[in-house]
């Protein structure tokens, strides 16, 4: 869950949002407004930035607020140039060069299918209440995920192929997963044409199959992007993506019985490993960038980690038919390993191509201008999960090339304006139609803004991708409403992730 491509974009709201763009624009390319001379070699200009953004505005009642209160530092870059990417399609050298340093010397095995009593153990459980579908507001799409794993257990076979198949580090045709194709509905998003296309590789490596490989081609025809990974035992659950977003939707269905609480406990057990001083944060990045070189990938800069548990083989339950919830129930939480995963991005003279989602998290966008501004492919990232007994992952996404530099330096918006936009930005989001007796209030607070490179569709070429000056907001939303609870205060779950173009504060949607 951590990979997003971003677009250009008009947003959709309640009031009229402004048309300006200096980038990418539907009536044109880039405006000359922002153009800016390019600095000699050496020289260096200064991003001027208060030492501090304080700020509450609230709408509808004020009972929409967003929160800023974060410290900032001026920023000294040399020339902000645009440069255009083109995707890069894996060549069969770098399949098997990757291929053979992650299998170590061992021989590469067709991967096992998910057989019929995979799906028929869940659909027991979901039948019989056991664990945590002994509540089902824990698991709220319940139904969906029973009709998902009939599906995928008529489809599915009895056995889960031969152990001994060999397989050599090859693309070919995507090899048949019938229980899983059936459950998530495989042909109303991909054909049989394109599985048939020689852009993929999988494998399980050595005989204990304690790690495996997947792969892919990027191909103009599907537009897909390029993308290898190397993963070691059953699972990484990430803090953010996985245990925060439990606890912001269990808050929606919250239940009073001991297995709610048993849930609650165990992503607080969760957390509190994750907490562990088990790895050495610096240790573990420096095996990831060592990783790198031995790979000779030398073209990423270093941006952020984050914290994660990672499963040995035989510890984490499969998740078939989006039952990720009842798999961490039934993990042993006993053998989990502590670590972070470490992200590696593209770099443009000195400033890293972010990959944080932006925008339409509270409304909806116009159909009418996805197509025109969607990114055609995701920002190239390299993560490396560490844990204390070593590297257990490696995944690149979204491999691509340089073609061009559009502009070898750009103007930005001051922070002033940028401010305001934002704001006026947010506004935009926020519904007036909530009942004047709805006593429900909403919070965003910033909790982190950085500036770096985003994507949005080059002028003109809907194949490539222009790097853009950004900024890139992280919030922590949250809600509460008094009629319904003892306490009004906020409790900030759910993260929110907002891209604004630095060129004119325009929102960059993912």
């Amino acid at each position: 869950m951590f990979l997003v491509c971003v677009c250009m974009i008009t947003l959709a709201g309640c009031q009229e949002t402004p048309e300006e763009s200096a980038v990418a624009s539907k009536a044109g390319g880039l405006s000359e407004d922002v153009l800016a001379e390019p600095l000699s070699e050496g020289e260096t200009q200064t991003l001027e930035l208060p030492d501090r953004w304080e700020e509450t505005k609230k709408w509808s009642n004020d009972r929409w607020i967003f929160q800023a209160d974060v410290d900032l530092e001026s920023i000294e870059t040399g020339n902000l140039p645009i440069v255009e990417f083109e995707q890069h399609a894996m060549t069969q050298e770098e399949l098997e060069s990757l291929t053979n340093y992650f299998a170590g010397g061992e021989t590469l095995y067709a991967p096992l299918v998910t057989t019929k009593d995979a799906y028929q153990n869940k659909l027991d459980r979901i039948r019989n209440m056991e664990g945590i579908y002994a509540v089902y507001t824990i698991d709220t799409a319940v139904s969906t995920k029973m009709e998902m794993l009939e599906k995928g257990l008529e489809a599915a076979p009895e056995a889960a192929g031969p152990e001994t198949q060999e397989v050599q580090p090859v693309f070919s045709a995507r090899l048949d997963e019938p229980g899983e194709d059936a459950a998530g509905d495989r042909r109303k998003y991909i054909s049989e044409e394109e599985d048939a296309m020689e852009l993929y590789f999988s494998a399980e490596i050595g005989e204990d199959r304690q790690s495996s490989i997947t792969a892919r081609k990027y191909d103009s025809r599907t537009g897909r992007s390029s993308q290898f990974e190397w993963m070691s035992g059953d699972e990484i659950v990430y803090q953010k993506e996985d245990i925060d977003y439990y606890r912001s939707w269990h808050k929606d269905y919250k239940d009073v019985s001991e297995t709610d609480r048993q849930w609650e406990k165990l992503l607080d057990q969760c957390s509190m490993m994750m907490k562990d001083d088990n790895i050495d944060l610096n240790e573990g990045r420096k095996q990831a960038e060592t990783l790198l070189q031995e790979l000779g990938i030398e073209d990423k800069v270093y941006v952020d980690e984050e914290p994660v548990l990672w499963f040995p083989k035989g510890t984490y339950p499969k998740d078939i038919a989006s039952t990720y919830q009842d798999s961490l129930w039934q993990a042993d939480l006993t053998q989990a390993e502590t670590g972070y995963v470490y992200t590696f991005v593209n770099e443009i003279n000195g400033q890293s191509v972010d990959l944080l989602a932006g925008g339409n998290f509270f409304g909806f966008s116009d159909d009418s201008s996805t197509e025109a501004y969607t990114s055609p492919f995701p920002v190239e990232t390299i993560k490396v999960a560490v844990t204390q007994s070593g590297v257990k992952m490696f995944s690149w996404d979204g491999m691509c090339s340089e073609v061009s530099v559009e502009a070898e330096n750009v103007r930005l918006l001051s922070f002033d304006e940028l401010q305001e936009k934002i704001t006026q930005q947010i506004s935009y989001y926020f519904p007036v139609s909530q009942p004047a007796d709805d006593k429900t209030i909403f919070e965003y607070e910033l909790e982190n803004i950085r500036f770096g490179y985003s994507y949005v569709t080059a002028y003109e070429n809907p194949d490539h991708a222009w790097a853009v000056p950004a900024w890139f907001l992280e919030l922590k939303s949250g809600y509460s409403n008094p009629e319904l609870s003892a306490s009004d205060e906020v409790e900030k779950l759910a993260w929110v992730y907002l891209t604004f173009n630095a060129l004119d504060g325009s929102v960059i949607e993912s």
